[in-house]
């Protein structure tokens, strides 16, 4: 079985390439100006486009060709929600509260999702993307982001949890709902909210109209497949639309303090496709940008990209970009590596060991609580010689039988039970080569004496290795 690979934690502190000499150029090339005609005519569009929606809805009256029309809207409120990210980032107008105006009335009459909840969830994000324990994109929920909390996982979402990767965009199709869901539950909690009456006044108008107008053109049935359809694309178009960016990127440890160029830039995934990924992804497509950048308007990131790309590649620092196919097929390969992590930490040393498997110890056991009919066993890298040609080599101190039957073992094996400290794991090769070594000890019959080659052989296999090697 091939070891599991996780996507890998950045704990050490970096010093960082000057992000200030970048910035100084992308100031002076004019790039951080505003493209008021940009969002104009965007803003324009968009609205046109859902009145010809609204039309086409009007005028097909009692048809399934209204779940075209489903589709066509969750496409819309999506392009609406990248316009309301945009303006809570500063993007569209030169004034702040103006922005925030916009992006609130966008979000909540156009989208249907809180203002005030998406900024203050969006904030703590861009502040420490992949962040363990400070970005609440990765917090554990549905999915599992990070090994930690799969292996937590028990019962049904532990099941669920070791093939969410095949499953994870056909749930986006109820993640329209839970945003919905999130947006009213962060209104009506006891605490203070900035603008909560307005957002919820304005919700309850949007999803009266909205539902009255379904309820009394369609038939009953009709109905629920138009809203399905509508909430479904709606979800995916955004999932598909986010994961992409962070999902399958380098972690960052708690306590990791790095740079701001640095911590962004190995965090986030550009993806490629020039304007039209542009457009499809409301700019979401140069992430590494955007993160670097947060005011910078949409039509200035292409060129910000050369800039920042030809930086990174001064500091060695790793710009990652792709396509989004394989942006895709790198989330679901993440995510099934997440959930595969889940299984692998609670099998139980012993029957891996049956099974010649290497699995890591579970976390969080007390080696004196375990079963006294299980035998848990530490494999250490610790060998006493070094072979050239063989530079992987274990001997009978790499290996540490924990539990309370040792003495039925052979002498070489008992021996070595001296110690229950929790060991780090070596690489797979030399676990494997410890779990043969373990388990031809231990069903030895420690009755029949042993040749005084075999026994030297047994009990230094990385003498007989060099041995046989010279």
């Amino acid at each position: 079985m091939s070891s599991v690979s996780y996507t890998r934690t950045i704990s050490a502190s970096a010093a960082g390439p000057n992000f200030a000499a970048m910035s100084r150029v992308v100031r002076e090339t004019g790039l951080l100006r505003r493209s008021r005609w940009f969002y104009a005519l965007l803003l324009g569009g968009l609205f046109v486009a859902l009145g010809g929606a609204i039309t086409g809805f009007v005028m097909l009256g009692d048809s399934w060709y209204q779940l075209l029309i489903a589709a066509a809207l969750g496409l819309i409120f999506t392009q609406f929600a990248f316009l309301s990210h945009e303006a809570a980032h500063r993007q569209v107008l030169a004034s702040g509260p103006a922005n925030d105006r916009l992006g609130r009335f966008i979000g909540t009459a156009m989208v249907g999702m809180s203002y005030q909840w998406w900024m203050t969830k969006h904030t703590r994000h861009h502040a420490n993307p992949n962040q363990l324990g400070k970005d609440p994109d990765i917090a554990a929920d549905t999915v599992s982001f990070h090994q930690d909390s799969a292996a937590s996982r028990r019962g049904l979402l532990a099941l669920f949890t070791r093939v969410q990767g095949y499953v994870f965009f056909p749930l986006l199709s109820v993640e329209g709902v839970n945003l919905h869901v999130q947006s009213v539950r962060s209104l009506v909690e006891r605490r203070k909210v900035h603008g909560r009456g307005f957002e919820l006044t304005v919700l309850a108008l949007r999803f009266g109209i909205l539902l009255s107008a379904v309820f009394l053109v369609l038939p009953l049935g009709m109905a629920f497949a138009f809203l399905g359809v509508q909430l479904a694309v709606f979800g995916i178009y955004m999932g598909a639309t986010f994961a992409p960016n962070h999902v399958g990127m380098p972690f960052v440890a708690r306590d990791a303090k790095l740079d701001f160029l640095s911590k962004q830039v190995l965090t986030s995934r550009n993806i490629t496709g020039g304007w039209a990924m542009t457009l499809l992804m409301g700019g979401l497509n140069y992430q590494v940008e955007h993160h670097l950048f947060p005011s910078m308007s949409r039509p200035h990131l292409a060129r910000a990209r050369d800039i920042v790309r030809e930086h990174c590649e001064q500091h060695d620092v790793p710009y990652t970009e792709s396509t989004l196919p394989a942006a895709w097929h790198r989330v679901i390969e993440h995510l099934n590596t997440v959930g595969g992590a889940s299984a692998d930490l609670r099998v139980p040393r012993r029957r891996a060991l049956q099974r010649g498997l290497s699995r890591p110890v579970p976390r969080g056991i007390p080696q004196e609580r375990l079963p006294s009919t299980k035998r848990w066993i530490a494999i250490t890298a610790a060998p006493r010689h070094h072979c050239e040609s063989s530079p992987e080599v274990l001997t009978r101190s790499g290996v540490r039988a924990l539990g309370s039957r040792s003495s039925a073992m052979p002498s070489r094996i008992a021996s070595a039970a001296t110690s229950v400290r929790p060991m780090p794991s070596p690489p797979s090769t030399m676990r494997s080569a410890a779990v043969r070594f373990a388990t031809a000890a231990i069903r030895r019959p420690s009755a029949r004496p042993a040749s005084s080659t075999t026994r030297n052989a047994a009990e230094s296999p990385d003498d007989a290795s060099c041995s046989a090697s010279g």
